[in-house]
């Protein structure tokens, strides 16, 4: 199926809704899940609040692509 407005995506490959709402769960709850980690790892270290935001981006990023990377390996 071809879309008219971006004629140059074929929705084929697409995720159906019930799949990209499982990941964006699953990318949501690693997230969380590496930020207390990295919170409790970090306690007693006193980083500033600018590298902790660094790191913690650095960490969701990571997170979200080990999640799309099991995704794509899961495609028929």
């Amino acid at each position: 199926m071809r879309n008219q407005l971006y004629p140059h995506w074929d929705r084929s490959s697409a995720w159906d809704p019930e799949t990209l709402g499982a990941l964006n769960g699953a990318i949501a709850r690693g997230v969380e899940y590496a930020n207390q980690l990295f919170t409790q790892a970090t306690i007693d270290l006193n980083l500033p609040e600018e590298q902790k935001h660094e790191a913690m981006v650095l960490l969701a990023q990571g997170v979200s692509d080990g999640v799309m990377e099991f995704a794509e390996t899961q495609k028929k």
